[in-house]
């Protein structure tokens, strides 16, 4: 169910999510619940490959989402995913190894700075 986070840009998102995906009509929280939620799928890149099994749970969710008002379900193409995500991962790797790589050796009393750490590791 903590896939749903990458579906959702709002807790209230992940709740209608949630609600939906496990047929629960419990609201913890007291979310603004107004507007669809917008969910794209991909059935050559990312369903081609599932089993069975897997197929026919996402397609009971698809099914129920499409029923559900609350929700705008669309195919989408995320062919071209893999080269944009090659393009931003080496800044953001870059960012994490330099600066949030510190900032945790620090937070956690490691006692090793960053080229300390990589001399171990080579």
């Amino acid at each position: 169910r903590d896939t749903i986070g990458i579906l959702a840009k709002c807790v209230a998102d992940v709740q209608r999510l949630d609600g939906v995906i496990t047929e629960g009509n419990e609201m913890n929280l007291q979310c603004d619940m107004t507007g669809k939620i917008v969910v794209g799928y991909d059935v050559k890149n990312c369903l081609a490959n599932c089993s069975g099994q897997v197929l026919a749970a996402w397609e009971m969710v698809l099914g129920k989402l499409n029923e559900d008002a609350r929700f705008c379900v669309i195919e989408v193409d995320i062919s071209s995913l893999k080269e944009l995500c090659g393009l931003c991962c080496g800044p953001i790797l870059r960012h994490e190894c330099c600066e949030d790589l510190k900032i945790y050796l620090k937070k956690y009393k490691v006692g090793l700075s960053v080229g300390e750490l990589v001399d171990r590791i080579t």
